[in-house]
């Protein structure tokens, strides 16, 4: 039971890491010239938060940080819906990467 809790713990430190950043990034990047590969960079701290924090914060966290760059990165704002094509599939692509790679980790080592 013990090493449940702790790995759920885990997970939601590390989606919240996630989040944060993501925000951080979305309220820095929104009038850039990058923010179109933004989630692809964005890559790097999915990879960091699954091999430090687990497979299921690296799943959980890229599902959360795809929904904040659609809503709030790419036009229009505060909708899901996303108009250009190179922001979407930008979007498809550090979804399908985020969770791909969030699998293929090995999980955390444990030390006591």
């Amino acid at each position: 039971m013990r090493i449940r809790q702790t790995e759920i713990t885990n997970a939601l430190l590390g989606t919240a890491l996630c989040v944060a950043i993501a925000l951080g990034l979305t309220f820095s990047f929104r009038n850039s010239s990058i923010k179109s590969i933004m989630p692809i960079l964005f890559l790097v701290v999915i990879v960091a938060v699954t091999m430090r924090f687990g497979t299921f914060a690296g799943r959980l966290g890229t599902v959360c940080c795809t929904l904040i760059f659609a809503t709030l990165l790419f036009p229009p704002l505060n909708n899901l819906a996303v108009q250009k094509l190179d922001e979407r599939r930008s979007l498809i692509w550090m979804l399908v990467i985020g969770v791909v790679v969030a699998e293929l980790l090995p999980p955390p080592r444990v030390t006591k």
